[in-house]
């Protein structure tokens, strides 16, 4: 079985059950870092195409000199959409999105398969529950630089308006 095929649940403490750990907080964790990356490296590149498309097209329209000022205004509205989108890249900071959420799916995902199989850090702990504790600890300290860096990314520099 896939982490991806495996059904994502809402975490509420009526339900949450500390002995499914993997599945209700770390499966879940992973495939949402994963969903969540592909969606930031979409549109990542879409915007960033958008800015290419109309940056091509600038100095082909100018140097069309039999062209009439209707069209060589064009031109201006381009470089004006390549200002825009780069300032929405700028705001919504997909790429370092994409790339936070991409590496943490896969520190999560190697930390899940090495204690599954009882490998580096775990080939060590004979005891079932020091491995789960030490498995935990790391998982939710994974999670919790994940959170700091998104925060550290998206925080404005100081004198920048809110």
């Amino acid at each position: 079985m896939r982490i991806s095929d495996l059904p994502e649940k809402k975490i509420n403490e009526e339900w949450y059950d500390p002995n499914n750990y993997n599945e209700q907080r770390v499966v879940n964790r992973i495939n949402w870092y994963d969903r969540t990356a592909v969606k930031n490296k979409t549109n990542y590149q879409r915007t960033q195409l958008g800015i290419l498309v109309s940056g091509i097209l600038i100095p082909i329209i100018n140097i069309i000199s039999f062209a009439p000022d209707e069209v060589r205004l064009i031109s201006s509205i381009l470089g004006g959409i390549i200002i825009g989108l780069t300032g929405f890249l700028q705001l919504r900071k997909y790429h370092e999105n994409w790339l936070l959420y991409r590496s943490t799916a896969e520190s999560l995902r190697r930390e899940y398969y090495f204690y599954n199989n009882k490998v580096g850090t775990y080939s060590d702990i004979k005891n079932d529950e020091a491995r789960k504790k030490e498995f935990v600890e790391r998982i939710e300290a994974i999670i919790a630089a994940e959170n700091n860096r998104f925060i550290m990314t998206h925080r404005q520099k100081p004198g920048s308006s809110s």
